[in-house]
């Protein structure tokens, strides 16, 4: 038995323009009006006829009765809970991400888990922001700028019964001109969401495949499709500590049409968790991090004898913290580094991270060279001021 939705509040929070938009991009008619304040609504299901009386104001005395006849007209055509078609009302201009927890038999998790359920979808988001931007099999550090503001409009929705059911709200932008046709000018947001699902499709089929393989080679090759070790850690995270089944269920905005539908809802079975903590770690390892520009201290130099290349070794700051750096060098170079580590002084160098295990290495160097001596103070401080 579906729960009703009886809360005059809540009913009245529906705004009737959002009720409109939602009915048409579901197929619906508009039929005559009734008065000033109300127009009716038509479709047509399977041989019987349905009529929705909508009211164009909530200035209305029996607001909220419409609202819930409406409702309940909407739970028999859409077979769906009233509870999720209200919540779809209520954001009919976002996309909207559902996370359900089926172990959760009482509409209820423990405190802890979910405090790490919410982190964990952020995790989630957040990965599939930054591979709308770039497609990276891992993202450390400071994220791209586009997918953190995008995160700064996300919004945590109301938790949904049916085991528990978090609710991720997306807003997307109004429809323009140009974009008249369905999916060929996406904005961003929009991008994220499809980007976010066909992630979570690739991370299920690349799963499988590595359970066939052996190996979890296929991880990489989704990369382009949006599969990221924080992606995989987010998943691991929506999981919970005992690593229980979870499902991701999206809704789109008809405020921008969609072509060709994604797969309405994904699950990730704890058959899978090992090959993704596995991928997880190997993507990690592996990543190849942006171009950056260091500074740092040669702690370390070795070349062997008649060997005109040596390998250096530099304490720098990445991502704010202090870290092992291995440089190799050419003769150059490596006569630079040796004059640094002599008189102390620092050095900087450009190039591109990879983390290989616990070593962090810079390849593709485009330069090293001594850091420039700090700026003399001026004699004059009245002048600077």
């Amino acid at each position: 038995m579906r729960a009703s939705v009886r809360d005059s509040q809540i009913l009245r929070s529906v705004n009737p323009d959002d009720l409109v938009h939602y009915l048409v991009s579901h197929d619906w008619s508009e039929g005559p009006r009734t008065g000033r304040f109300g127009v009716t609504y038509n479709r047509q299901i399977e041989g019987s006829d349905f009529e929705l009386l909508i009211p164009l104001t909530r200035e209305i005395g029996d607001f909220s009765e419409r609202i819930s006849e409406i409702l309940h007209t909407l739970e028999i055509v859409e077979k769906r809970s009233q509870i999720q078609i209200l919540s779809d009302l209520t954001s009919v201009r976002a996309d909207v991400v559902r996370i359900r927890r089926p172990d959760a038999t009482d509409g209820t998790i423990p405190l802890e888990d979910g405090v790490s359920l919410i982190n964990a979808a952020l995790d989630m988001v957040l990965a599939a922001a930054c591979a709308t931007v770039t497609p990276r099999g891992y993202y450390p550090g400071k994220k791209p700028t586009a997918a953190t503001d995008y995160l700064r409009k996300t919004r945590l929705g109301q938790s949904e019964r049916g085991s528990y059911v978090m609710t991720v709200i997306s807003p997307v932008p109004p429809r323009t001109n140009q974009d008249l046709v369905p999916g060929l000018n996406d904005p961003f947001e929009r991008q994220v969401t499809r980007m976010l699902s066909t992630a979570l499709s690739a991370t299920i089929q690349a799963s499988e495949t590595a359970l066939r393989r052996g190996n979890v080679e296929s991880f990489r090759e989704s990369v382009n499709q949006g599969v990221s070790a924080n992606l995989l850690d987010g998943i691991l995270g929506l999981m919970g500590p005992n690593r229980q089944s979870v499902g991701v269920s999206l809704t789109w905005s008809p405020e921008h049409p969609v072509v060709d539908e994604p797969q309405p809802t994904i699950i990730i079975e704890p058959d899978f968790v090992q090959v993704i903590e596995e991928a997880s770690r190997v993507l990690k390892k592996s990543a190849q991090l942006p171009p950056v520009e260091l500074m740092g201290v040669v702690i370390g130099l070795r070349r062997p004898e008649g060997v005109e290349q040596g390998r250096t070794t530099l304490i720098a700051f990445v991502d704010g913290k202090p870290r092992t750096v291995n440089v190799e060098l050419g003769t150059h170079d490596y006569d630079v580094a040796i004059t640094a580590h002599q008189t102390h002084h620092p050095v900087m160098c450009e190039g591109e991270l990879v983390r290989l295990g616990r070593a962090t290495i810079l390849t593709n160097m485009t330069g090293f060279r001594l850091a420039p001596e700090p700026d003399q103070e001026p004699e004059d401080q009245d002048l600077l001021t």
